[in-house]
């Protein structure tokens, strides 16, 4: 009986790891992400100058970007670029934060789709990643090559905190990931979830593999205090930067009849049918097994424990 058991639970083990759909990582979803990363430029005083920003929230026709605040520091007015357009639009810059070196731009009428933000303290040591910008794009636009947005991939090599003053301090990841100039303002994302844990900011001097990122923690506190309303959130603008509250869980209004099933959300996947025909094997084979014991049949023999 006992081998009939490990054989049927062998058996569905094997089938549900050989047919159960993998979950899609960040190189399968580099094209959508893609479409919420742009390219700034911005005209300084020693030439034009390049950046990275990304989108994080829509209303209307407008679009807030996460971008660096170096990247943005000269007078002038930013201008934006994603790969697809004719011609690029400009941008506002509604904030800055020298000190997190992080700033807030408005854009009317550009196409990009506002990338979802890692909850606050989910970032762990040796988690995998991605960043996303436009390198050195006149390089390669001087080769005659098309300008398009670069992945680079590394791990969260460490957590770092550096304190501004005494009640502020920003948070950092370090990672290996190759960061190069025109990177700064790009985001880094979990390569597992998609999801933005941190924004490319600068690399350490005379170290190798050494690239620092403005950590999301710090990104969802500059968020909170100038009010940008993200996805599934109400913000408003406070001058003083929000504590940790722990929230109790509400139950959503979902205008469902009470005593009714709520429908799959979007996207819900059910388990194919080779899944369920072999549950349906296992349940059969386990099903002979016990007939077989209660008619009297052939059992494994008792197990006579460790020989002394």
């Amino acid at each position: 009986m006992r081998r009939w058991i490990r054989s049927a639970v062998g058996l569905a083990a094997l089938i549900f790891l050989t047919c159960m759909p993998a979950g899609a990582d960040l190189s399968q979803e580099a094209a959508r992400i893609r479409g919420g990363v742009v390219l700034v430029l911005n005209q300084t005083d020693g030439g034009p100058g390049m950046g990275t920003a990304f989108a994080v929230a829509r209303k209307g026709s407008g679009l807030w970007l996460i971008t660096c605040e170096h990247v943005v520091s000269d007078p002038g007015t930013p201008w934006l670029w994603a790969e697809g357009m004719e011609t690029p639009v400009s941008a506002r810059v509604l904030a800055r934060d020298p000190d997190a070196d992080l700033a807030l731009l408005h854009a009317q009428g550009l196409q990009a789709t506002p990338l979802a933000l890692a909850p606050p303290g989910t970032v762990r040591i040796g988690q995998s990643l991605g960043v996303i910008g436009f390198p050195r794009v006149d390089l390669f636009a001087g080769s005659g090559m098309e300008v398009t947005a670069s992945l680079t991939r590394g791990i969260v090599s460490a957590l770092r905190t550096r304190e501004v003053s005494v009640q502020n301090r920003v948070s950092f990841i370090q990672t290996d990931a190759v960061l190069n100039p025109g990177n700064s303002g790009g985001p880094a994302l979990d390569w597992e979830t998609s999801q933005v844990i941190g924004v490319a900011t600068a690399t350490m001097r005379d170290m190798q593999g050494a690239g620092l990122l403005v950590s999301v923690e710090t990104v969802h506190e500059f968020l909170a205090r100038h009010g940008v309303p993200l996805p599934g959130k109400s913000l408003r603008p406070t001058r003083q930067t929000p504590r940790p509250v722990a929230h109790r869980a509400r139950t959503p209004r979902t205008g469902i009849p009470q005593g009714q099933s709520p429908p799959p959300p979007a996207g819900t996947r059910f388990p194919p049918v080779a899944v369920l025909l072999g549950l349906i094997l296992v349940l059969a084979v386990l099903g002979l097994g016990l007939w077989s014991v209660l008619r009297g049949g052939p059992t494994d023999p008792p197990d006579p424990g460790p020989a002394v």
